[in-house]
């Protein structure tokens, strides 16, 4: 709390004196202070958020699906979470069996699969040590931006295209565990498909206005590309 405290009066000494227009201030040493006044909340919440990708185009979703090992309509069942501390860092671990209703690309023995992802949440509070809440801790723990990850809730139909996690029998949609690619796993609602980390270019909208149609788009640009 007391930390909390003082990056917040430090930021407002900062934005009194820019507004006051003192003049011993240089230049730079004045953007400094901009720059600072700035960081001080992503700071203070102890992770900066990255930039979402470019909206997803079609050439670019026919390069997707071209590299795709697995590529199904499924529906969520069983999720199971779980979170381990490593230097540190809070790592969790998501375990979601998925019931296949279609397979679009690949193979696959029997009709389900499981999707398994790990990654670092820099959201997640620190264990308590010595009876008190390491929730303070962020900023020191030196946490950074998520990785781009699945949501998986039990019930939910997707859309999904699949990398088979080498040497196992799981997977994880592409662009899973990165900060800059698109993740691959799709919603299917009342309104049509839904992404979760980007939006959809204009020559893709109409096809994720409706689970068909995304379906459809899917077929036509596996055709294209023989």
């Amino acid at each position: 709390m007391a930390h909390t405290k003082s990056l917040m009066e430090k930021r407002r000494l900062i934005c009194k004196l820019l507004s006051l227009g003192v003049p011993s201030i240089k230049p730079a040493i004045k953007a400094a202070f901009l720059a600072l006044a700035v960081l001080l909340p992503i700071l203070k919440a102890g992770y900066a958020m990255q930039p979402p990708p470019p909206p997803l185009n079609l050439p670019k979703f026919k390069e997707l699906i071209s590299l795709a090992d697995l590529i199904v309509v499924g529906k969520i069942g069983e999720v199971r979470e779980t979170e381990q501390v490593f230097d540190g860092k809070a790592q969790r671990e998501v375990e979601a069996f998925l019931s296949i209703e279609k397979i679009l690309q690949g193979r696959i023995e029997g009709e389900h699969l499981i999707i398994k992802e790990s990654y670092l949440d820099p959201n997640a509070p620190l264990p308590k040590v010595d009876g008190k809440d390491g929730q303070g801790m962020i900023v020191r723990r030196g946490a950074g931006p998520s990785t781009y990850h699945g949501q998986y809730s039990t019930g939910v139909r997707i859309v999904v295209l699949l990398e088979k996690t080498e040497g196992t029998h799981v997977y994880k949609p592409l662009g899973s565990g990165t900060y800059d690619k698109h993740l691959c796993e799709f919603l299917i609602e009342s309104g049509g498909i839904k992404s979760l980390y980007f939006k959809f270019a204009e020559d893709m909208s109409h096809y994720a206005e409706s689970e068909d149609r995304f379906v459809g788009l899917i077929g036509l640009l596996q055709k294209s590309a023989h």
